[in-house]
């Protein structure tokens, strides 16, 4: 469960709404639809990796996520980004919070010294994982296995963004509750202020629902 102080404030989801709009990260097609990496069809698809080459937008979307991380409990003590979406918003993060920084890996190296989770850690350690955007929350969970495996403890995950599909509650019953800044009925919300029609505000809701059923 998640400790309902952590839950993003509206000033942060608007912060990263923002951002996400200034740098058109956000893109909106019924036909044809975008093919998400879980292999979803989808008719939104919102490019976290946009983000970093404007410095404005990045740091307002980071400090919104480090104010939650900052209420999350128990307290991380280190950040693991989840390569390679979640290594620059956990890199960025765990520099605010003043906390080590790891990265996982979708599989082991073939090379080298075979690593999955870059970085050493006392084994305990309580790591938060980091996303840029999670959708089926598949990766997140990879991630915390690769972490248990070297002896880490992975207490939750954050993210900037979540679609808030129902595939990703397999997050909080593996005991990692998800907390993103900005969810899918957030970022709707303020589809119009970036000058998309309300017809697609509701086929995009529509959509969303038909998930559930």
């Amino acid at each position: 469960m998640i400790d309902p102080s952590a839950l993003p404030t509206a000033e942060e989801q608007a912060a990263v709404r923002k951002a996400l709009f200034e740098v058109g990260a956000v893109r909106i097609s019924f036909d044809p639809m975008f093919t998400w990496a879980s292999g979803r069809k989808a008719p939104l698809y919102v490019d976290g990796r946009l983000l970093y080459a404007h410095p404005g937008p990045r740091r307002a979307a980071i400090a919104a996520l480090s104010s939650v991380a900052r209420r999350l409990r128990p307290v991380p003590e280190a950040v693991a980004g989840v390569a390679t979406g979640g290594i620059p918003p956990g890199v960025l993060l765990a520099d605010r919070l003043e906390l080590p920084f790891l990265y996982v890996r979708p599989a082991p190296k073939d090379h080298g010294r075979g690593r999955q989770v870059e970085g050493e850690l006392s084994p305990g350690t309580r790591v938060l994982i980091v996303e840029d955007i999670v959708s089926t929350g598949k990766s997140a969970l990879a991630a915390a296995e690769a972490l248990r495996a070297v002896g880490l403890q992975p207490t939750g995950v954050l993210a900037l963004y979540s679609h808030r599909l129902p595939e990703a509650a397999a997050l909080a019953d593996a005991g990692l509750p998800l907390s993103a800044v900005l969810d899918f009925p957030a970022l709707v919300e303020g589809l119009p202020e970036a000058g998309h029609p309300t017809s697609a505000v509701r086929a995009l809701k529509a959509w969303h629902a038909a998930l559930f059923s």
